[in-house]
């Protein structure tokens, strides 16, 4: 049994000796193979961590699935690991993704995941798609009520998806990292995304894909990786029309009606404390309760906080970490309070700026 690994460059060279060189530690891993999208990897390859690498360069960026599908066709192993160059992964998080597959009889595993080194941070579970999920999201920007109830169902999964401590199936895998048996692959017709996703998306869909086949995939709590998180610049196109893009295709494939629009006036944010332009990293206090009480700091990109990366809160102010900062886009974020009983004390806003 052997694991052939496929990571896709895109112009992130700086982040793969580090990567390279944990993989390598790795018993399991038969071969490691870089797909380079940006052509970053066209000249000599002397570095140590290059090595015993394979490298696959191409002329122009084909896109996030179409470069792991060329891995794949090269690749020898029984199993594939997909993993992005911003992960790290953690000793031993191999051993239980591939010990949790077998043992349960699943050909779609993946780790969870942290932000950062120290393990201050829980990411949340993939969101994925479906049809109720993107009408739930558009009428939480108009309906409070609605804006409340898919804040508490996200709260409910982002819980389950932490406090496991057995291997569970989840509905989407993060295709941050993801390992796959070859012979499931093959039998799929030799890929293993769907090339129309050219960046996005093409996780759930493989999801989706693996559910109709009979394929439960598993999330192994005993499986940890770093995701440092969105470290790849813009292609041509920017992140947010190409997510656009891959949803809509995702849309496309799977439902035959549209999306409802609704009229009116968005949902007033004027009780969100606005902490402005920043270029520096906020601190959070922790308002204190008669009782003990669990809290959270939970941070997101909308007002609705679907999803949110969470830290627990141990002391009466959080210190939010620099080295987490500089690594996050500039760009619009929201942070929360939450106690576990108590729920939402505070919600902020701000702008990360450059």
């Amino acid at each position: 049994m052997s694991i052939s690994v496929i990571v896709v460059n895109y112009h992130t060279p700086l982040l793969f000796p580090a990567l390279i060189e944990e993989l390598k530690q790795v018993s399991l891993v038969d071969e490691i193979i870089v797909v380079d999208n940006s052509q970053d990897f066209r000249g000599g390859r002397s570095a140590s961590w290059m090595q015993g690498v394979d490298f696959i360069v191409n002329d122009i960026n084909k896109g996030f699935g179409a470069a792991v599908n060329q891995g794949v066709r090269c690749a020898g192993g029984d199993w594939i690991l997909v993993v992005n160059p911003d992960v790290r992964i953690e000793k031993g998080c191999l051993e239980a993704l591939i010990t949790a597959a077998k043992h349960y009889g699943s050909s779609l595993v993946g780790p969870r995941f942290y932000w950062d080194d120290r393990h201050l941070f829980r990411i949340p579970p993939a969101t994925g798609a479906c049809f109720w999920q993107d009408v739930a999201t558009i009428s939480s920007q108009y309906y409070g009520l609605d804006a409340d109830l898919l804040s508490f169902y996200w709260i409910l999964r982002h819980e389950r998806f932490w406090e496991a401590t057995e291997p569970f199936v989840e509905p989407f895998l993060s295709g941050a990292c993801l390992l796959v048996e070859k012979k499931w692959i093959e039998a799929s017709g030799g890929k293993l995304f769907d090339e129309s996703y050219f960046l996005y998306y093409e996780d759930s869909d493989l999801a989706v894909r693996a559910a109709r086949d009979g394929i439960r995939p598993l999330c192994v709590p005993g499986a940890n990786a770093i995701h440092y998180y969105d470290q790849s610049p813009s292609p041509d196109q920017s992140k947010s029309t190409l997510m656009d893009s891959s949803h809509y295709r995702f849309r496309e494939k799977y439902y035959t009606t549209t999306i409802p629009s609704l009229n009116g006036e968005f949902l007033d944010n004027s009780g969100i404390a606005d902490l402005g332009e920043i270029s520096c990293p906020p601190n959070f206090q922790c308002l204190q309760m008669g009782y003990a009480e669990t809290c959270y700091l939970e941070i997101g990109v909308n007002p609705c906080l679907v999803p949110f990366t969470q830290a627990e809160i141990r002391e009466s102010e959080f210190r939010f970490p620099r080295d987490i900062w500089d690594r996050m886009a500039p760009g619009q974020y929201f942070g929360r309070i939450r106690g576990r009983i108590s729920g939402i004390r505070k919600v902020v806003q701000w702008k990360k700026l450059p």
